[in-house]
């Protein structure tokens, strides 16, 4: 029989490899599944940095729980076939990569509807990584799995999360440190522009290897009939998302996945997408929160391409060859990144022509213009109203700090007022923030110091530290108050919620079964003991006290007696208990100085003595 590796798992054929791992098809024999085991390389098993690395990124990842991301099921270290190893068992997702994936005829005929399935499903993964704490650092086409379901809808699973910079930080070795760095680094196929200068991912590193992953997704359209999709301008405003998610600039990206999650959900629910293909003019101000009017202009030149960008995998380098060969003389080659953003921008002026050409017999029978109405000062309801009443369509909203206009009142447009466009044109909203506003940071997760640290940074100032009870570790972070998201002036004092450490005695428990309120307890952090008590008003098991009270606060482990009922006949008729509830009175011998008695020092109703003088009395 072969051996298992900890006593329980199967391990199968090698399916992927990297520099670091080995990744095998098993099975686990004790809960009968197929899982995927990941094995440290044994050349790397002495190996202080590499080991660190697998060790750190093992640890993110057994922390997440979506069904958006591969789970992990189990990790450890020992011996296996006579050799020390480390390992991880995970779930098996057998389904290519965005890079690998081609869609079938059926998916091809809807795939702008499937890019914005994948997409919302891509963005709701990420929004829980992020919600916890953890920056993937590694996202792009060859982290993200596309598995086909039984009625040909797809599954996006995203996988391979990096490490967490504080997971690395070896301060009595910084060589080790480095070392971890760079290994990560070398694994990274799709860098953010400020991972390949060398810094850490960040949150907005994510964005842009989403942008990463709906770009080669977009490749895709080609394959639909008749050359492009149907779907036009909802591929078009996908097409345009992820150009914003792709900005060289950090601050040029949307800001978090909430705000990419808001665009998509616009996409999908647009009642008509006519006007996305007409041009909105260049504006210099940050995107808006919603989706844009695509605007196609004269000439659209691809990002510069230089020789460290590396969007695109080695597997793919046989394939851009041969395109290669056809194009301009074999001496010249472009660097990856510069080549997929070219392929991203010829998807996008296809889409736009296609739309154009679509919607150009609608535009030459009618030439009627409108001038767009000032709305500065107005609610977002009326602004909206007065747009609709005129021929207007509202294309979406954004926030921007004004010193007049107050927080929350329309204070421009986008194009401005008084220009003339086309009827039903798209116009965006400005909303004031107020002067210089900023957005307070997600600070949830973070160590109580890297919160301050955070808030610093924006130009905010660390308040009041709140401690809550609950199940999480002491002094981590939990809100904030204003909360994440918020637009506040700067210098804004943003107070900061810690766990205690404590946790509360549930309330309810009395009047349960012993057993559901031992679950309860345990299910809150609490260790729960069951103590019985006589009782003739209530059934045996039946929880009665609590101790320490419902609604006390204590550590977290903390024992907490419930005491349940053992029911007891009350005495009926005269007839006695079979069992005293209480103990027999001790008579104690009368001092030689005290005066003889006949009767007890103390006296119980329930006695023996009781029931003996009760029973000559009657």
């Amino acid at each position: 029989m072969a051996e298992l590796l900890a006593g329980r798992y199967e391990i199968g054929p090698v399916l992927t490899s990297t520099a670091l791992v080995l990744r095998h098809r098993g099975r686990d024999t004790q809960l009968d599944r197929d899982v995927t085991v990941t094995f440290l390389r044994q050349e790397l098993a002495e190996d202080e940095a590499s080991v660190g690395l697998f060790s750190a990124i093992i640890s993110v990842t057994s922390e997440l729980s979506h069904p958006g991301i591969v789970a992990v099921y189990d990790a450890g270290s020992g011996t296996f076939g006579d050799v020390p190893v480390r390992w991880a068992v995970g779930e098996a997702v057998d389904a290519p990569n965005v890079d690998e994936f081609s869609p079938t005829p059926q998916q091809a005929e809807r795939w702008g509807a499937g890019m914005l399935d994948i997409a919302e499903q891509l963005v709701q993964a990420m929004q829980s990584a992020h919600g916890d704490g953890v920056v993937h650092g590694n996202l792009g086409p060859s982290t993200v799995l596309l598995q086909t379901c039984p009625d040909g809808s797809l599954r996006a699973c995203v996988t391979g999360f990096g490490p967490q910079a504080a997971d690395l930080a070896v301060l009595s070795n910084p060589a080790v440190t480095q070392h971890m760095w760079q290994a990560f680094t070398e694994q990274v196929e799709y860098p953010s522009p400020e991972q390949q200068a060398g810094r850490a991912p960040t949150r907005r590193s994510d964005i842009y290897g989403f942008g990463c992953v709906l770009a080669a997704l977009l490749l895709h359209v080609e394959r639909a009939p008749g050359g492009v999709d149907s779907d036009v301008a909802r591929t078009a405003a996908l097409a345009r998302i992820a150009e914003q998610a792709m900005s060289e600039k950090p601050a040029d990206r949307q800001h978090s996945f909430a705000v990419v999650g808001e665009q998509l959900r616009w996409v999908r629910s647009a009642k008509s997408l006519d006007h996305l293909g007409e041009s909105g003019g260049d504006s210099e101000v940050s995107p808006p929160t919603m989706v844009l009017p695509f605007a196609p202009t004269a000439r659209v030149e691809p990002a510069p391409a230089t020789e460290r960008l590396t969007y695109l995998p080695v597997k793919r380098v046989k394939r851009t060859r041969r395109a290669r060969s056809a194009g301009s003389s074999r001496g010249r080659r472009s660097s990856p990144g510069g080549r997929m953003f070219a392929a991203l921008t010829l998807v996008v002026l296809i889409v736009a022509g296609i739309g154009w050409g679509i919607s150009q017999s609608e535009t030459q029978a009618s030439s009627a213009s409108i001038t767009i109405p000032s709305v500065a000062g107005q609610e977002l309801g009326a602004a909206t109203t007065l747009l609709g009443s005129v021929g207007l369509s509202l294309g979406g909203q954004m926030q921007r700090p004004d010193a007049i206009v107050p927080a929350g009142l329309v204070s421009a447009t986008e194009p401005a007022a008084g220009i003339q466009v086309p009827v039903g044109h798209s116009v965006t909203l400005v909303i004031s923030s107020g002067p210089d506003a900023r957005s307070v940071p997600q600070l949830q997760a973070l160590s109580l110091a890297s919160a301050q640290e955070a808030l610093a940074a924006s130009g905010l100032v660390a308040g009041e530290i709140v401690q809550r009870d609950g199940l999480a570790a002491a002094g981590s972070v939990l809100d904030s108050d204003p909360p994440f998201g918020t637009l506040v002036s700067a210098g804004v004092v943003v107070d900061i919620v810690v766990a205690s450490g404590n946790q509360r005695v549930p309330s309810g428990l009395p009047g349960q079964a012993g057993v559901a309120a031992s679950q309860q307890l345990a299910a809150a952090g609490l260790a729960p003991q069951l103590l019985s008590r006589p009782s003739s008003d209530v059934a045996t098991g039946v929880v009665i006290e609590v101790i320490p009270g419902e609604g006390s606060s204590v550590p977290l482990g903390t024992i907490v007696t419930l005491v349940v009922a053992e029911y007891t006949p009350r005495a009926a008729d005269g007839v006695p208990t079979t069992t005293p509830t209480t103990a027999l009175p001790t008579k104690t011998p009368p001092s030689p100085t005290s005066a003889p008695t006949s009767k007890p020092t103390t006296f119980s109703p329930t006695s023996p003595a009781a029931q003996q003088d009760h029973n000559g009395d009657g």
